[in-house]
């Protein structure tokens, strides 16, 4: 046998089931092996009714009752590879026929010809029978010899090739193969039984099958290659369809979101007239009410005054005042009284809508299918013309090779007609507001104007083709907050170097902090002292506390990430909008805020707009503050709102900024790492960002939470890979086993392979 230097794979001599090395393994008619065990679990638990099964990695379909288990052939090669020193298993010694017709019974005789073992009654049976009188039967006793004979020697040839008879020796040199028999013969049985056979030495009929299989292995190689490039594509493709779902749900939403605004602001518009029409009416009825009033009350009055008058005045008095109260009677009854029509209210109503589904699917928009990329389109030519010359270069190939066209959802054209938009925001009334809104098209853009205008901006240049892009569809662990912190507020999540996840949550009355493990389970809780407020809690799991002491005066502090409590910084300090603040390894306050005191000659001290960032030492002394004057030579405008902050290992803390839309990277003593974000010269990309985390490698990921996008940058500011979410994002962290922590509204905290 040739010695080989190659190493053959663990994967080859392991079980495709129980992914170990082969025990007792059987091969199936499609040449794939398994542990015998396994085989059997496997078959018990898939195989239909008529005994079928399917080969568990290519699917060939096998039949268990035509050829049982114990049938089928062992691989007696990945047997001796895998452990080529461990003898082999020595075989059950019960009579095969017995066997067959269900007894159990005791062998006393091996047949060497049919390699069977068989009791009394059957051996006699074999040698009666026409076609096995010629079989040679020993008794078991010679064969367990014989076994551990070649087995000592090295030569175990029983279980991969029949022999002829007990006398074969595979290094006689008269010994043969005999190819109509599938049989090793010795010299002896060569001349006797099979000297009109095919036979030729074993050797040269191995060197013939070598020489043979080279050239469909070939083919086979090629098919190999051609496979694999398709797949290739597939998974390009499979790849492409998801980031088109993406892109498409994100539209969706973003259509969803404008016709909500488009219909909220003409529900504005609307009540708007509506209060100012009833309120001129209810001021005309309140004007003619304090009319009828005043009437009455001169009514009431000289009614009154004449009745008593006539009742108790005395003859002097009734002359003194007959003139005044007949005047007085005289201009009340020549007074009109007010038209019976002006009691009648005024009220308006609202037309019927005109709105039904094929208008709202017209202000969406249509799924079809896009025609392919040209570039796709090449690909895909040049693979299937290298697999046509391969087959076609084949002697008597007359497979044709062909492959379906791949195709990939998108919109319609988006617009709409101004017929369907105006129908669905038709109005009754004619109000001065609502016609200077349609005179005016553009201050309010129609649906349609801004629903293209969406649509443009829908798949921007956030979507790199050289960047790779991730759907976090299926994560590796999901755990639900308890019940009891789902009701609470919570202020923050964040993961500590051990990996247990630290929550801060507020409840009327109570601040706590809560410490849970990977599993889920609270292993530890504390109550925050009275007095102070649960401000934040970090991506990395430090708490932030707060106690106002005046205005833009704070007393803070930072604890320590482990549960304990431990306060890390405690100092007090004056700014103007804070937002957040943390602490790095050095207990150095990194606070954000939207504005700074400056003090001036004649004004004194004053806050001054725009956003900064402050870093207090231990002490509570201001020893750094970062604000744009600090760009002014690079021409940039990074602080707005700068917000969430995180520190990493090296003390180096990232800032991100809603207002300006960007995230920017600091060195420990402030100097300029990175900005990354929205620009001028590029289409947006960021609503936010809103959150930022550092992992163990050091990549920042950032966080858009409206937008469900996660972008992975590396130290430098480049982006990595662009992670997207359909769940509504609460808070992001890392692992220290490299998982992307994502807690969302629902309550539940997802682990996302991410790297």
């Amino acid at each position: 046998m040739e010695e080989h230097n190659e190493v053959i794979p663990r994967k080859f001599l392991c079980c495709k089931l129980c992914d170990d090395e082969f025990r007792q393994p059987k091969y199936l008619p499609c040449l794939h092996s398994f542990c015998k065990n396994c085989l059997m679990e496997y078959v018990q638990r898939t195989s239909t009714d008529k005994g079928y099964f399917n080969c568990p990695v290519c699917k060939t379909e096998t039949n268990v009752r035509q050829r049982g288990l114990e049938d089928l052939p062992d691989n007696v090669f990945a047997r001796r590879l895998s452990c080529p020193v461990v003898p082999m298993l020595v075989r059950e010694k019960i009579c095969r026929n017995c066997q067959y017709n269900n007894k159990i019974t005791e062998s006393v005789s091996h047949c060497v010809n049919c390699d069977d073992f068989l009791c009394e009654k059957c051996a006699e049976a074999h040698l009666e029978q026409q076609e096995t009188a010629s079989h040679k039967i020993q008794p078991v006793k010679d064969y367990d010899s014989k076994a551990k004979s070649d087995e000592s020697n090295g030569n175990d040839m029983s279980n991969v090739l029949s022999k002829c008879c007990d006398l074969y020796d595979p290094l006689d040199i008269g010994a043969m193969f005999c190819v109509d028999c599938d049989m090793a013969v010795c010299s002896d049985c060569h001349t006797s039984n099979h000297i009109d056979h095919r036979c030729a030495e074993l050797s040269a009929i191995a060197e013939n099958f070598v020489t043979k299989i080279k050239e469909p292995l070939a083919e086979l190689a090629n098919d190999s290659k051609i496979l694999t490039k398709n797949l290739r594509e597939l998974e390009k493709s499979d790849k492409i369809v998801a980031k088109n779902q993406l892109e498409l749900q994100k539209l969706v939403k973003q259509r969803t979101k404008v016709l909500c605004n488009f219909i909220q602001e003409y529900e504005n518009v609307l009540i708007s007239e509506i209060d100012k029409r009833h309120l001129d009416s209810r001021k005309r009825i309140k004007r003619k009410k304090s009319e009828i009033q005043m009437h009455l009350a001169s009514l009431t009055a000289v009614t009154e005054l004449t009745e008593k008058l006539v009742t108790f005045g005395s003859d002097e008095e009734k002359v003194s005042m007959r003139r005044k109260i007949g005047r007085r009677v005289r201009e009340l009854c020549e007074d009109p009284l007010p038209d019976e029509a002006c009691y009648e209210p005024i009220c308006l109503q609202l037309s019927e809508q005109k709105m039904s589904v094929e208008k709202i699917c017209d202000m969406f928009g249509e799924l079809t299918d896009r025609e392919i990329t040209p570039r796709f389109t090449k690909r895909l030519v040049n693979t299937q013309a290298s697999s046509l010359e391969s087959r076609e270069s084949r002697p008597g190939s007359t497979s044709e090779y062909t492959e379906d066209n791949l195709t990939e959802i998108t919109e319609l054209d988006e617009g709409s007609d101004l017929d369907k938009d105006s129908d669905m925001l038709s109005a009754s009334n004619h109000s001065d507001v609502f016609y200077s809104m349609k005179s005016q098209p553009e201050e309010i853009p129609t649906v349609e104007e801004v629903l293209d205008e969406s649509a443009d901006n829908s798949f921007h240049s956030s979507f790199h083709d050289d960047v790779p892009c991730q759907n976090l569809d299926n994560p590796t662990k999901e755990i639900m907050l308890p019940s009891n912190i789902q009701k609470e507020c919570i202020k923050g999540i964040g993961v500590n170097s051990i990996g247990d996840i630290v929550i801060g949550a507020v409840s009327p009355g109570n601040h706590t902090i809560h410490v849970m493990e990977k599993r889920g389970i609270i292993r530890g809780q504390s109550t925050v002292e009275p007095g102070w407020n649960l401000h934040s809690v970090a991506s990395d799991g430090k708490v932030s506390l707060m106690s106002t002491k005046g205005d833009n005066r704070y007393k803070i502090k930072v604890l320590a990430n482990d549960g304990t409590g431990t306060p890390i910084s405690d100092v007090q300090f004056e700014t103007f909008g804070l937002n957040y603040f943390t602490s790095n390894s050095l207990g150095h306050v990194i606070a954000t805020s939207n504005r700074y005191g400056q003090r001036s000659v004649s004004q004194g001290k004053a806050a001054k707009s725009g956003g900064n960032i402050a870093v207090y030492n231990t002490d509570g002394v201001m020893i750094r503050r970062i604000t744009n004057d600090d760009f002014q030579d690079l021409d940039l405008y990074l602080l707005e709102k700068p917000c969430c902050t995180c520190v990493d290992k090296d003390n180096n803390f990232f800032v991100t900024d809603p207002g300006s839309h960007v995230v920017c990277g600091f060195t420990s003593d402030g100097k300029l790492l990175f900005e990354y974000g929205n620009t001028d010269t590029e289409e947006e990309f960021y609503v936010g960002p809103d959150a930022v985390c550092t992992d163990k490698d050091g990549n920042v990921i950032v966080t858009d939470k409206r937008e469900g996008r996660l972008d992975v940058l590396n130290h430098e500011g480049q982006l990595l890979k662009c992670l997207f979410t359909t769940d509504n994002i609460k808070f992001v962290s890392t692992t220290p086993d490299k998982l992307l922590m994502v807690a969302t509204c629902e309550g539940s905290i997802k682990f996302y392979d991410y790297l």
